[in-house]
Formats: C-alpha cells, structure tokens, sequence
C-alpha cells in the first residue's frame, strides 16, 4: 500500500494488488505463525528455550524407555 493512500491506493485492482516481495503476504511460502514485534518475538524464543530444555531433560530420564515392536 502506498503511504497514506489506503486500500483504494492500490493498483491492481484490491488487496491482492498490493502485494509485495518483502511482504508477509507476497511470500510464496509464508510462515505458518507471525510474531509481531520485538517482545512477542523474545517471549516465543523463551518459551522455545524452556521446551527445548524440558526435551533434553526427558531424553536424559527417559531416553532408554524405547519400544520395540519388531519381537511381536
């Protein structure tokens, strides 16, 4: 969208007229969440550490509990 223009700046006929590499929805493979800005971000890079921790944790408890289904 142009600055200032809104919606009806877009050419191209709509919303879809607006889409622009660099953009969210100009990807062609777009990401499946978006965090926007710098405090979302660190808080899901956060949660991301404290379940990633909790993984090699379990993997440490755990890790030998595999079953086998090949003997059955």
């Amino acid at each position: 969208m142009r600055e200032g223009g809104g919606a009806s700046a877009c050419r191209g006929g709509g919303p879809v007229g607006c889409l622009r590499p660099g953009t969210i929805a100009g990807q062609d493979e777009p990401p499946r969440r978006f965090l926007a800005g710098a405090d979302a971000i660190e808080g899901a890079a956060a949660k991301a550490r404290e379940l990633l921790a909790q993984a090699e944790a379990s993997r440490a408890l755990g890790g030998s509990l595999g079953h086998d289904d090949t003997g059955a």
